[in-house]
């Protein structure tokens, strides 16, 4: 097989991903140097960003080996998924600091699994999917037992390496059977067989179909397979958190959203009834559920199940709705939801290092009581995130909840609309209740936190402050990122 320049530019960002995990490896083995290694983990990450930037200028559509195909669509969620592993990057090299050994292995993991979401987000055929994800799971195993002096550490890397092996046998058994019944591995030709009708045994390929979103909602934790992600997310090192409920989750509702295009010939209305049916019970259980957690990483984690319940809705219209508007209620939420999360997880990340003792109390709710008659700037940021969160006007989550609402109505889906206001409301009240705890009588953090009059110029304080304010920006003037998305031909 010969790959022609056109393919080799287009495949600069991996390549450049793939090159800096080997650097790490080498600087692992025969000379640490934990400040170097942090500087070519960014560096490389950065180079690979621009040349994302370069790609999706040129507006082309290019395939490699009936493996991957590389589109603006794909570029930006890579984009993403770049940005997001910088910014984990960095807040890792706050928390490594209460580490003292082995940290050089921490970035080269998440080096690994970032490359794994990269190809993951551009795979056209089951054989790159599968590797992908294996890519991405794996090191995951390694960095939620990161810091394994902890016992709930511990319990989560073994949750999670379970919860992964049955979640590849799923899909693989859901690929066998679709192979079965085509004979064929590539997005495309499936879409061809399903198209002219070509199935061997229709309700085998049916079975074979939900085993394979039996496993990628077990990903992306949707109800009722949604168990793990409480106590993954609460026994996880913070920036491994934010990897989970970021990166990982994003980068597989990404291939989610190709499947669902690839089995549109087939016309199974009962597909779409499913999923719509586990997505209105993603969005109620996890408001539910999030309501009397006091332990900040598990409120996220119930917040999270949610969220992409309500992101699940958007794809529920592929048959009815123009593909254009879809794509934009995605990408709208997408961000949305990322300015508030990775906000959210680099105040907890940094609450963690002006702790005097142990980085874990940092999860608790009841260490941000009265912050902001201590830390002002740090409390509004805090605020501007939950208020995102929550879908109230002027944020940016606010715009996101009403595309889907939109779109919900243009399909008809009226209990979906309910369940989107029931669950907003439900959400409204705990995320409401951590912002009145912000606000609430003056504690005395002097002999807990040693909190950092500088704080604003750490890089973590930088990022923190920059995605607050892109929130309120683009809640108040959201033309100024669709002219930008217009711009780069995403939407």
């Amino acid at each position: 097989m010969k790959i022609t320049m056109q393919q080799l530019i287009a495949l600069f960002p991996f390549i450049i991903v793939a090159s800096t995990t080997i650097l790490v490896m080498l600087s692992i083995i025969f000379k640490r140097n934990n400040f170097l290694n942090v500087i070519f983990v960014i560096i490389g990450l950065f180079f690979a960003l621009f040349s994302c930037f370069y790609l999706i200028k040129n507006n082309q559509t290019i395939n490699i080996a009936s493996m991957f195909e590389i589109n603006n669509y794909s570029i930006f969620f890579c984009i993403l998924i770049l940005l997001t592993s910088i910014i984990t990057c960095f807040f890792a090299h706050l928390w490594l600091k209460f580490f003292q050994y082995n940290t050089a292995e921490f970035y080269l993991l998440t080096l690994i699994a970032t490359l794994g979401s990269l190809t993951l987000v551009i795979s056209v055929h089951f054989a790159s999917v599968f590797v992908s994800l294996e890519l991405l799971s794996l090191p995951l195993l390694g960095l939620i037992g990161y810091s394994f002096h902890q016992k709930k550490t511990i319990e989560s890397a073994i949750k999670y390496t379970i919860l992964s092996g049955v979640t590849s046998a799923f899909v693989l058994f859901g690929i066998g059977l679709i192979y079965l019944n085509t004979g064929k591995l590539n997005f495309f030709q499936l879409y061809e067989a399903f198209y002219n009708n070509r199935i061997i045994n229709y309700p085998l390929l049916l079975i074979g179909f939900g085993m394979l979103i039996t496993g990628i909602f077990f990903k992306m934790s949707i109800f009722p397979f949604h168990l793990w992600t409480p106590d993954i997310y609460e026994g996880s090192p913070i920036p491994v958190t934010n990897f989970l409920a970021t990166i990982s989750k994003i980068s597989i509702f990404s291939f989610f959203l190709q499947l669902l295009c690839v089995f549109i010939p087939i016309e199974e209305k009962s597909i779409y009834l499913i999923i719509s049916i586990m997505a209105a019970f993603s969005i109620i259980f996890g408001n539910l559920m999030a309501i009397n957690q006091m332990n900040l990483k598990r409120l996220i984690g119930y917040s999270s199940i949610a969220h992409f319940g309500y992101l699940i809705i958007s794809v529920v219209g592929l048959e009815t709705i123009n593909f254009n508007f879809i794509k934009e209620t995605i990408i709208v939420y997408i961000i949305g939801y990322l300015l508030s999360i990775i906000c959210v997880f680099g105040i907890i990340n940094l609450m963690a290092s002006f702790h005097k003792k142990e980085i874990s109390h940092a999860d608790s709710l009841y260490c941000y009581r009265g912050l902001f008659w201590k830390n002002p700037v740090l409390a509004i940021t805090f605020t501007v995130s939950m208020l995102s969160l929550a879908g109230i006007p002027s944020t940016f989550g606010f715009l996101g909840k009403f595309y889907i609402i939109v779109l919900s109505m243009q399909t008809s889906s009226w209990f979906l609309v309910f369940a989107i206001l029931l669950g907003s409301a439900i959400g409204l009240y705990y995320y409401l209740r951590v912002v009145i705890s912000l606000f609430l009588k003056e504690r005395s953090f002097d002999n807990i936190y040693e909190i950092s009059k500088n704080w604003c110029l750490t890089p973590t304080g930088l990022i923190i402050i920059t995605l607050s304010f892109l929130n309120i920006l683009f809640g108040i003037l959201p033309q100024l990122l669709f002219s930008f998305l217009k711009k780069i031909c995403v939407i």
